[in-house]
């Protein structure tokens, strides 16, 4: 009868499924029951099978098909729901409850089957995988990744994971553990926690053993297994410390042993290094327990600069008699001056081992409130410069540790309000200054397609405004198109003429650009419009004319109304040298019996402070890129695309083309407009020079150095023959004469000059890298106002075996390294100091196809979630990090994000090994 309605009904009711057609929920403690369904029902996540209607009949034989499974009467279960399933093949219930019934009679391999029936069901996953876990635990382990992504928010795959890689891999497991307590609200009471710390422990991963119980204990002190983590984790810890006790049994020295203690020490005193370190060996060879012994020979290796041989020496010294607070100090002393700052924590750690020694040792306050400073630990600074103080009111080191205490217990000040600054019109509108300091922002990035569009959005609303104009000018330059910033400019002033720093730009880039009549122009008005660095600009250039009275006035101008700002250094260097040469000039006109003597003097000592360029590069490698772009401008616009002309010439000359020559000639020469090669050359030596001045580098490249003073010759040659070029010669030997000169300098200037300034080149755009450039950076950044009052932890540094060449400025591989370790430090910085750590490893990749070698930064933190590779490529980033993702790119490097064992990630930094093998690799890279 009920088969009968079956077939009548079921059409009728097709639609009509009742809301608990699936079956009623049950509790989570029942799952993977075999007498009941599976906890987690989500019917939002079944698969498109289980909308299927079932009728009224269908309903009441899967509810008998439930109860008697509730019943444990697996045989009739099993038939109910095939019965349901002979109509309904894919109906989720059903197929569920028939591999449940399956499982619970016994027949484990036909529960698999059915639940695979339906394989993109969360409930049918689930039950696969906790079938599998313990016979075939790592497809146990990929079902339950499949299940955490079906189901994001749910911790239970996560555990799961957790329990089937427990065997296999502790740490896999202990990252699904973490993924399980992240989705957490409550505590758990899984002890599949300790099951993972014990499988972590027996593996030797104590670091992420511990890791993990701290995180556990500090979401939830007082869950029902806190007390046993809580043991664990003390019982470990002590172990390790126990690790690193002294071993204790010092023995005295003899009187005789002592006496040879003193007297190595005296012939160390007196410079006899050598001798004094063989006597100590001798000493400890014959009481190689003797504390004092090992301190003295410590003491002699860092006299000697030996450090590593020095720490050797005072940890046995530690060793041997831990309860010597002289030992800690000695050690703890070394490990902070000798290392750069990189062991200030094991520094301090002996150091306070000394003070519990000797409570009475007040200097010993005022050493670890110094590596506190260092530290970032400003709190415990002050506690130790205030209990030094306490102790020694009035010792020798009371006045710094009086400032110390005021510079730390000083509070800031109220931060400023920034309003609508008085610069901007009244009659701009507040869109335009939004979308202005929006391409501001997007300028400092180094995004200047997107500068340019906020920009032109802020100038359609205020096409007037000066201060936009002047910022389209900046962007020009930046992009290279300086006949660009020079019509912005000239559009500014003129809506607004009384623009001193406009004119001073552009004067500046007048100077650049060898056209010095249109530069003092510019830089006069701006002058007398009150941008006072335009005296110092004219000074200087009145001083490479030799008019030294001139240069003096306009830097008694420039002292007389600047602040000093970038050029306060270079013009008081200016004016010592103006003076000078004032100096010398007065001391010639005080007679002509003098002049020859005081003109050999200048002469002579000129030619002994002058210095090449590779000294500059050397002693300021900062300048590179400055140094790197005048060189470049000089090989390719003045040589590459000018005097490349010079051969041409030659054989035109030899052919009587006398309209080439001159062609060619105007070129050269420029014209009344246009400054020519020589000109323009003498501009950019001359800009090469001044970079020198803050530096206190006094170059001389017309005589000084082998690669310019050579263009220099070929120049005054070049120039020599610009009569005869621009009117060639009627005689034919004349102009062969001529075009033999001409190849002569083209050799020199298009070969010799070109390949050298190449070499210079590839010099300034390759660094040797080590970990020195990581560990100057990691020092430096410590101290940022950002990082202040932060712990930070140690950088954990793995070196490179031997420096390897990169192509990249030191300049720009220092910026990438401060902002990549900035943002780790950044993101640590919430965690709790056991669970924050920092590292930076360094090694050489070779493409097993290619050949090709790279060297990788790999940027690691503990810090979970959070940056990606599609964040780095992306908008979402910060500046600096924006600006690392540039300058990797441009110096065809690359950068992503990617996992790191024992870490949460890795910021990867790829840059292509360079062999220097010549000029071939400029020319490419060209």
């Amino acid at each position: 009868m009920i088969w009968l309605l079956v077939g009548l009904l079921g059409g009728a009711h097709a639609q009509d499924v009742p809301a608990w057609a699936d079956g009623p929920p049950v509790a989570p403690e029942a799952s993977h029951s075999p007498t009941a369904p599976n906890p987690r029902n989500d019917s939002s996540a079944e698969s498109k099978n289980d909308v299927e209607p079932v009728d009224l009949a269908m309903q009441a034989q899967l509810e008998v098909a439930l109860r008697s499974e509730a019943a444990e009467e697996w045989a009739a279960a099993i038939m109910g729901y095939r019965a349901v399933l002979r109509n309904w093949p894919k109906h989720s219930p059903a197929v569920m409850g028939l591999g449940r019934s399956l499982q619970g009679e016994g027949s484990v391999d036909r529960a698999l089957s059915v639940f695979e029936e339906i394989p993109d069901h969360p409930e049918a996953v689930d039950s696969r995988a906790f079938l599998l876990r313990r016979k075939h635990p790592l497809q146990a382990a990929a079902l339950y990744r499949r299940l955490q992504e079906m189901r994001p928010g749910d911790p239970w795959p996560h555990l799961g994971e957790a329990r089937a890689m427990l065997g296999i891999d502790p740490v896999v497991a202990a990252d699904a553990i973490d993924g399980y307590l992240s989705r957490l609200d409550a505590p758990p009471k899984e002890d599949a926690i300790l099951d993972v710390v014990g499988a972590l422990r027996g593996a030797d991963q104590d670091v992420r053993a511990e890791a993990l119980m701290v995180h556990c204990l500090s979401r939830w002190p007082d869950s029902v297994w806190s007390a046993e983590l809580r043991a664990r984790l003390d019982r470990m810890r002590v172990e390790r410390k126990a690790s690193e006790l002294g071993i204790g049994g010092a023995q005295p020295l003899s009187p005789d042993l002592k006496f040879q203690v003193e007297e190595a020490r005296r012939r160390a005193a007196d410079g006899d290094l050598e001798r004094a370190l063989d006597a100590l060996r001798e000493v400890v060879r014959a009481a190689p327990r003797s504390a004092e012994a090992w301190a003295a020979v410590g003491d002699l290796h860092a006299m000697m600069g030996t450090v590593s041989e020095a720490e050797r020496a005072f940890g046995w010294a530690v060793a041997l008699e831990p309860d010597e607070a002289t030992w800690h100090v000695r050690l703890g002393m070394l490990l902070t001056r000798r290392y750069g700052g990189k062991r200030d924590r094991e520094a301090r750690d002996e150091l306070r081992t000394a003070l519990s020694l000797r409570p009475s040792w007040p200097e010993l306050h005022f050493y670890l409130a110094g590596i506190h400073q260092r530290l970032r630990d400003f709190d415990s600074a002050l506690s130790n410069y205030q209990a030094y103080l306490s102790a020694q009111p009035s010792g020798s080191l009371a006045g710094n540790a009086r400032a110390a205490v005021a510079d730390l217990s000083r509070r800031a000040p109220e931060p400023m309000v920034k309003e609508r600054s008085a610069s901007t019109p009244v009659d701009v509108p507040d869109l335009a200054v939004t979308h202005y300091r929006v391409a501001r922002v997007y300028r400092d990035q180094n995004q200047l397609e997107r500068a340019k569009e906020e920009l032109a959005q802020a100038l359609s609303l205020a096409p007037d405004w000066t201060a936009a104009i002047n910022l389209r000018a900046a962007l020009a330059l930046s992009d290279g198109d300086e006949d660009g910033a020079v019509v912005a400019w000239e559009r500014s002033l003129e809506v607004d003429p009384k623009q001193g720093r406009v004119r001073m730009a552009m004067g500046t880039l007048y100077r650049e650009r060898g056209a010095l009549g249109l530069a003092e122009k510019a830089l006069i008005q701006a002058a007398r419009d009150g941008a006072a660095d335009a005296h110092y600009v004219l000074a200087d250039m009145a001083f490479e004319r030799s008019e030294y009275t001139l240069a003096e006035k306009h830097l008694a101008a420039f002292l007389a109304n600047s602040t000093g700002g970038l050029s306060g250094e270079p013009a008081l260097a200016l004016r010592q040298q103006v003076a000078r040469r004032l100096s010398q000039l007065r001391m010639l006109k005080a007679g002509a019996a003098l002049v020859l003597v005081v003109f050999l003097v200048v002469f002579v000592l000129r030619r002994r402070s002058a210095q090449p360029l590779s000294v500059l590069i050397t002693k300021a490698p900062e300048s590179a890129h400055d140094i790197a772009r005048l060189i470049s401008a000089i090989r390719h616009e003045l040589l590459k695309h000018n005097t490349s002309l010079l051969g041409e010439m030659a054989v035109a000359l030899e052919h009587g083309d006398t309209h080439a020559v001159a062609w060619g000639a105007e070129r050269l020469f420029g014209g009344p407009d246009r400054p020519g090669v020589v000109d323009r050359f003498h501009s950019y030596s001359a800009v090469l020079t001044r970079l020198g001045r803050p530096h206190g580098v006094r170059l001389d490249l017309r005589r000084a150095d082998p690669v310019f003073a050579p263009i220099f010759r070929a120049l005054r040659v070049l120039k020599g023959l610009e009569r005869d070029l621009r009117h060639v010669p009627r005689k034919p030997g004349a102009r062969a004469n001529l075009a033999r000169e001409l190849e002569d300098i083209s050799d020199a200037l298009n070969v010799t000059a070109y390949e050298a300034l190449g070499a210079i080149l590839q010099r300034l755009g390759t660094l040797r890298l080590d970990d020195t450039i990581v560990t100057a950076v990691d020092t430096r950044i410590r101290l940022e106002s950002d990082l202040a009052g932060k712990q930070l932890p140690t950088l954990a540094l793995e070196s490179l075996p031997a420096p390897v060449p990169v192509r990249m400025y030191p300049g720009d591989m220092a910026d990438v390294v401060a902002n990549l370790l900035r943002n780790a430090y950044q993101a640590v910085s919430v965690l709790d100091e056991d669970e924050a750590r920092i590292g930076v490893g360094m090694r050489v990749v070779v493409d097993s196809i290619t050949g090709i070698e790279t060297v990788q930064l790999r940027f690691r933190d503990t810090a979970p979630g959070g940056l990606t590779s599609a964040m780095l490529h992306g908008r979402g980033i910060g500046r600096g990090l924006g600006l690392t993702v540039d300058l990797v790119a441009r110096h065809d490097g690359t950068i992503h994000v990617e996992p790191e064992p024992g870490w949460a990630k890795a910021v990867v930094v790829s840059l292509r090994r360079v062999e220097q093998t010549g000029l071939s690799e400029v020319e490419v890279e060209e």
